[in-house]
């Protein structure tokens, strides 16, 4: 993956912030309000204990809430039944 940055907020025709954008970024492109950075990202599924949004995020069962299954669709975590379980 790579993602290109462009920035208004720092000047790096000033040599000390050109310097340190070399510095710290794998490749300085020509253009002096650009650079790149290779970024890594592992992205994962939900996993038990967590529920699918609609907007595609996990988030985790709170309260008196569980879901034993990775859920695969959008799926909400369900109400704890008080008479047969502890959640």
């Amino acid at each position: 993956m790579l993602l290109t940055l462009k920035s208004e907020a720092v000047d790096p025709s000033i040599p000390r912030n050109s310097e340190l954008f070399r510095g710290y970024y794998s490749h300085w492109n020509k253009a002096p309000d650009q650079f790149q950075i290779k970024v890594s990202a592992v992205l994962r599924a939900c996993i038990r204990g967590e529920e699918l949004t609609e907007q595609g995020a996990c988030k985790r069962c709170v309260g008196n809430t569980y879901l034993i299954e990775p859920p695969k669709k959008v799926t909400a975590c369900k109400v704890c039944p008080s008479q047969q379980a502890f959640c």
